[in-house]
């Protein structure tokens, strides 16, 4: 069947045209013929149980990755641009990224829907790529996700819930980095997990260094994001950050909602990565999912509020649920005044409090605390200017 697609491709779809293509008429007609076999066990978010299924992603990649080895072959000093568009002429859905990392070498990510494959090219061949991770063990087993194996819809669902990580299908995304100290190129690496539905994605991030010969991981961190938040890895001097959304101790955050935004850093070192940790785009909100966390379970939050102020918090904290992991319920929201002196905390339980702040140095306190109803805060306060979120 292949072979008849193979033949029906080349013979007539691109018969004549091999001079307007950025690669040889026949790249794009195994490209084609790869998919068509791939295509019954392939929903593009995971592969089937079937047995041959791997391997026939593994026959579509690897004509992208012939592909590119044969291009920068016969154009060793082709741009970036080039090389995109030659690699991008292989199929109108293929998404394409380049980034050169020497006068040999570029990396190279392909994405069909939510697959992809990341490789390093060069005229002699590909030395490199994220799917040979198949062994990565420790901080490093997340890698096995980029693996054809692990696109399988199977494989989250064998696996225990501590390694859904090591799961794909991923979609890839690649950032330059600057070079280490002896001169070897860095560069990040994201894949976001392949999901069917929802606005809150989970992703890998790892840090790698490439020294001409072999690329080698630095760093991998997992996080979850909000799609509609995302930035990317932004990069500045030594310093990457990454914005992420994390869970409250004390709040079920939906889906659809920003929930506890954090931006995560890492400082590039003269040869490897640190892990800078996350700070709080929001550290009021952080304040109060404490204090209730601990009213919750008894705990003291002296030094945290006011006597006043843990009163009430006690009370609102007595309508939650000890028992649950998220003991106040589901988060609905949140408003700080424009002066930053007032927050509206509002959940499933307790309803919606107005927390007065008091701010010492880089430190807050609550002063003051009001229940203000059983809703959300926009109908409870009307504060000109406060900045909101859920």
């Amino acid at each position: 069947m292949r072979a008849w697609l193979l033949a029906v491709c080349c013979g007539l779809t691109w018969a004549g045209a091999a001079l307007a293509q950025p690669v040889p008429a026949d790249w794009p007609c195994e490209f084609a013929a790869a998919r068509a076999a791939l295509a019954p066990h392939d929903d593009g978010y995971f592969l089937d149980d079937d047995p041959s299924a791997p391997d026939l992603l593994r026959a579509v990649w690897q004509v992208g990755e012939d592909a590119a080895a044969s291009f920068l072959k016969d154009h060793p000093t082709a741009s970036e641009a080039e090389i995109k568009a030659a690699l991008g002429s292989l199929d109108k859905d293929l998404a394409v990224d380049v980034i050169r990392l020497d006068d040999r070498a570029v990396i190279v990510a392909l994405q069909l829907a939510d697959q992809g494959d990341v490789f390093i090219a060069g005229p002699g061949g590909v030395p490199w790529r994220a799917g040979q991770s198949g062994s990565a063990t420790g901080e490093f087993a997340p890698l096995q996700a980029w693996t054809e194996a692990a696109a399988r819809g199977a494989c989250r669902q064998k696996l225990a819930d501590a390694n859904w990580a090591d799961c794909g299908g991923l979609a890839p995304d690649i950032v330059r980095l600057p070079d280490g100290v002896d001169g070897a190129r860095r560069f990040a690496l994201i894949g976001a997990y392949s999901q069917q539905a929802g606005e809150t994605e989970s992703a890998q991030l790892s840090f790698w260094r490439w020294d001409g010969a072999a690329a080698t991981p630095l760093l991998l961190r997992t996080y979850q994001f909000k799609i509609e938040l995302d930035e990317g890895l932004r990069v500045s001097g030594d310093v990457a950050a990454l914005l992420v959304k994390d869970d409250f101790k004390s709040f079920i955050s939906c889906g659809a909602c920003a929930g506890r935004q954090r931006t995560w850093r890492f400082r590039l070192t003269a040869d490897g990565v640190q892990d800078l940790g996350q700070t709080s785009a929001t550290p009021e909100l952080d304040l109060i999912d404490e204090l209730y966390d601990r009213a919750v379970h008894g705990r003291s939050v002296a030094g945290l509020a006011s006597p006043a102020a843990a009163a009430v918090i006690a009370k609102v904290a007595a309508e939650g649920d000890r028992m649950s992991q998220w003991p106040m319920g589901a988060f609905d929201g949140w408003m700080l005044s424009a002066d930053g002196r007032r927050l509206c905390v509002a959940a499933d339980s307790g309803g919606a409090v107005v927390f007065s702040l008091a701010r010492t140095g880089g430190a807050i306190i609550v002063s003051a605390a009001m229940r203000v109803g059983d809703g959300v805060c926009e109908k409870a306060v009307h504060w000109p200017g406060a900045t909101f979120g859920s």
